[in-house]
């Protein structure tokens, strides 16, 4: 047996293909290759589940395939004024024939707008006696912003199809 070669002296590797940069063809020059089909989301299309005081809370949604009946709702909560929303708390409600699990938040502070300190937070929706009933939410949200504190509750019920 011999020894292995150094690494300096190993055959020069071929650099991993880019998308979007060719191929080689037989011959050693560049084909181009044709664009890969967008990626089709997972679930129903995103949606703006509440907007007032500043406040924008989008859904996004996850239909796993693997598990009927559950939907998982990605929401991220956005500030549009120029002072941080502190001590920020969402809470969330379903019907009784839904069984909700609400995670914790990424965060309790939002930052003032542009400052991309958004704060996320998932919601796991099972609808485990698989009843025909469209999905409804109850939300409330809570947050200080410059010394005052804001509250509401709104309902959410127009969720896109599939959801």
């Amino acid at each position: 047996f011999s020894a292995p070669a150094p690494a300096s002296a190993a055959q020069p590797m071929a650099a991993p293909l880019q998308p979007g940069m060719g191929g080689m063809d037989l011959g050693g020059a560049m084909a181009p290759m044709a664009a890969a089909p967008p990626i089709a989301p997972t679930g129903p299309a995103p949606m703006t589940a509440y907007e007032k005081n500043g406040l924008r809370i989008t859904f996004t949604f996850e239909k796993p395939a693997d598990r009927a009946g559950v939907t998982i709702i990605n929401a991220t909560f956005q500030n549009s004024t120029a002072a941080a929303f502190t001590d920020f708390i969402f809470q969330a409600a379903a019907p009784k024939h839904f069984s909700l699990v609400l995670s914790p938040a990424s965060g309790s502070v939002i930052g003032p707008a542009g400052s991309n300190s958004d704060v996320t937070q998932t919601i796991t929706i099972q609808n485990p006696m698989q009843v025909a009933k469209p999905l409804m939410l109850r939300l409330k949200v809570q947050w200080n912003t410059n010394g005052t504190a804001v509250q509401d509750i709104a309902q959410v019920s127009s969720f896109p199809p599939g959801v």
